[in-house]
């Protein structure tokens, strides 16, 4: 039986998801200075990613790589959280439809994830709370990564019977294959000092302290020759020793949309929205 009590926490939830529906689900401010900063905003369900944001994302992103006005990027989000990775909810839509829309929606999170990397100019993620599955791989995208202590960054997915195909490029780049491994294998998630210790996070600050930290951040940056720092980043990308990222996006998109069509990832992502343990999960409750 429902209690009121039950009934005006649904209302409630119901309530701010539909707010969250009517923002937009990534703000946009550039500053006198060509700061840039896209913020990611869909706080009700810790900034997941669903088609609305994927798409915005990338098309800021890759609008901000031709304007030659735009001197850094800073890639923030509001409320607690960074980015829970994918909306679960519309992760479990996808596996119902066809395998061509399925790569469709891959495609446009590979797109965002490419987007990110791949732009000439310098690129700030300032990560608070949760950064899991494809907040990870936006983290794994930037040059420098500012984090506050709160932070836990991990890799979910094979709890939900899918794979971090799509991240995985970015992610195997940024820690080793040996890392990405434990870390996709065991779904642990990192706190800001262990990310730090592999690489993945630059800096790591007390709470208070990240907003000062990112504008000092910001300052030093734009101390640089804007032309310099878009060659040295291609200088860097020309420097890699492992496979070229864009080749490995191609071939992840292939690994997610077969990882979508299992059984499993149908059960895993049910499991979650149910509040239940998956099935392969039950005797270890």
């Amino acid at each position: 039986m429902t209690t009121m009590d039950g009934i005006n926490a649904m209302e409630k939830r119901d309530d701010a998801r539909q707010r969250d529906n009517e923002q937009p689900p990534v703000c946009v401010v550039k500053d006198a200075r060509g700061v840039l900063t896209l913020t990611l905003n869909r706080p009700v369900v810790r900034n997941a990613f669903n088609r609305a944001m994927v798409e915005q994302l990338q098309a800021h992103l890759l609008a901000a790589a031709q304007d030659s006005t735009i001197r850094l990027v800073v890639l923030d989000a509001n409320g607690p959280h960074f980015c829970a990775g994918g909306d679960i909810a519309w992760m479990r839509a996808i596996l119902g439809e066809s395998e061509s829309r399925m790569r469709e929606a891959a495609q446009a999170i590979s797109g965002m994830l490419q987007a990110a990397d791949a732009l000439p100019q310098p690129l700030v993620a300032v990560v608070r709370g949760a950064a899991m599955g494809g907040g990870f791989g936006l983290a794994c995208c930037a040059d420098i990564v500012l984090a506050d202590e709160s932070t836990r960054l991990g890799l979910g997915e094979v709890r939900l019977g899918i794979i971090p195909s799509l991240i995985s490029p970015y992610l195997v780049r940024a820690i080793g294959r040996r890392q990405a491994s434990q870390l996709a294998l065991t779904a642990q998630s990192l706190t800001a000092d262990e990310a730090a210790a592999i690489g993945v996070v630059s800096q790591v600050c007390a709470g208070a302290e990240l907003d000062a930290q990112v504008a000092r951040m910001v300052t030093t940056l734009l101390k640089g020759a804007p032309g310099a720092q878009r060659r040295s980043k291609r200088l860097l990308r020309d420097m890699r020793l492992d496979e070229d990222c864009a080749q490995s996006a191609n071939a992840s998109i292939e690994h997610i949309v077969a990882a979508w069509q299992q059984p499993e990832a149908a059960e895993g992502m049910q499991a979650f929205l149910d509040k239940r343990a998956p099935a392969w999960g039950a005797s270890s409750m």
